[in-house]
């Protein structure tokens, strides 16, 4: 697993960066915790990002211990991954929003600079999810936009180039139906021209 790499890399001894190991909650259930008790065992300076979107992504989209519902759809006992996280000895384990940007970077600082294993919980459902997901959609502020390009940085599929320019550059827009109402690309907005739809004044 991504840990059990880490944990290697770091006990080589040659990186001089920070070492990061990003982990889906179903994958850490499996396959993670071990490695993250060899881990902590082994005095590893690393930090894992577990990515708890309650879904098994990458086989079909199944429940796993995690949701705490079962594949029949009953519901089960939901594992808690914080006291997982501690139970293996880790002193260091945080859980945030997905999608509060400022809060997650300050939390992965705060990780990176912690010496041993630091455990960050990234909590929102995955976004191939949608039901779970949608939202109210974003829209763009087109006399506000001046196509800065910081909300394309975030790769969002439901964001493109318009055919409106603002001294020489394109200005975005939002595809509705694609968007399902993160308020990511209005988080890092500059001019604060990205709102919810019903927001935007014509």
């Amino acid at each position: 697993s991504s840990i059990a790499n880490a944990v290697g890399m770091a006990k080589a001894g040659t990186e001089t960066k920070p070492i990061v190991a990003t982990i889906g909650d179903s994958t850490f259930l499996h396959s993670g915790i071990p490695p993250l008790i060899d881990a902590v065992y082994n005095d590893a300076d690393i930090t894992v990002l577990l990515l708890d979107n309650k879904i098994v992504a990458m086989t079909g989209g199944q429940n796993h211990p995690g949701t705490g519902i079962t594949l029949r759809g009953e519901k089960s006992h939901k594992v808690e991954y914080e006291e997982i996280v501690r139970a293996t000895g880790v002193k260091w384990v945080k859980t945030v929003d997905s999608y509060d940007m400022g809060a997650m970077l300050r939390t992965i600082r705060e990780a990176i600079a912690f010496k041993g294993v630091a455990v960050v919980i990234s909590d929102r459902p995955c976004v191939l999810d949608p039901v779970r997901l949608r939202g109210a959609p974003m829209e763009v502020d087109v006399l506000a936009c001046t196509g800065c390009q910081s909300c394309m940085n975030l790769g969002c599929p439901a964001l493109s180039w318009s055919d409106e320019l603002f001294e020489g550059h394109h200005k975005v827009k939002i595809s509705v139906s694609g968007c399902i109402g993160c308020s990511m690309c209005a988080q890092v907005c500059p001019t604060d021209c990205i709102k919810p739809a019903a927001k935007i004044a014509l």
